[in-house]
């Protein structure tokens, strides 16, 4: 007779995640939930067009983080008959309604709540009447292009519309552009040049986005007259 063997057998062991394994993990969900969150706010801030009942007429505060959701220029959008109502540079594909913006507390032209408008400031001319006129707009926003973020593409002879309230036009033609630094283009933007009857200047930023001052660190101006 042969004798038997006995065999121990021993229970499966559970392989265990090292420390390595379970920080990547536990990153790549953090990763994927941020991107998620991301996402989302993309989705709401740069989707379903914005409606216009919805815009202040006018701003006159500081804004760090303009709307960004689209705004339908098929929609009505009613302002004052002797007050601009839309901008348009053929040239740079420029359109879009416009907003007034007055003076924020600290002194600086506001700007407007959308990125998709322009903002004509109250305490300038309007538009076409002598005397200096002044619109501004964003470059940019967070996720989305602005209304003026072609406006360095626009050269001198191109032309500028300005449509009122009650729907009639007036026509300027750009003579010149400047690019400041951002602590030195207030100067240049509320100077009235002398041989220009009816002034148009128009203001975006431009350069460097800094993160910490939530800004650009130029900006440009287009200097237009009234034909």
């Amino acid at each position: 007779m042969g004798t038997k063997k006995h065999y121990r057998h021993g229970r499966k062991r559970t392989p265990r995640l090292s420390w390595g394994t379970f920080i990547i993990l536990a990153i790549g969900i953090g990763l994927m939930a941020y991107g998620g969150m991301f996402y989302w706010d993309r989705h709401n801030r740069t989707n379903s067009p914005q409606p216009l009942a919805n815009i202040p007429q006018e701003v006159n505060h500081v804004i760090t983080e303009p709307d960004e959701t689209p705004i339908d220029t098929r929609q009505e959008y009613s302002v004052p008959s002797d007050q601009p109502r839309s901008i348009t540079i053929g040239s740079a594909q420029i359109h879009g309604f416009v907003q007034r913006v007055a003076t924020e507390p600290n002194g600086a032209i506001a700007v407007p709540s959308n990125i998709h408008l322009a903002g004509w400031y109250v305490d300038s001319q309007r538009p076409g009447e002598s005397g200096l006129s002044i619109i501004d707009g964003h470059v940019s926003g967070r996720y989305a292009d602005a209304i003026f973020k072609d406006l360095h593409a626009t050269a001198n002879g191109d032309r500028i519309t300005v449509e009122f309230g009650d729907l009639r036009t007036v026509e300027f033609e750009i003579v010149d552009k400047h690019y400041s630094p951002a602590d030195q283009a207030a100067a240049i933007l509320t100077k009235k040049r002398a041989e220009i009857d009816a002034q148009l200047n128009l203001i975006t930023c431009s350069g460097t986005y800094d993160a910490e001052e939530k800004t650009f660190d130029e900006r440009l101006i287009v200097v237009a007259r009234k034909i």
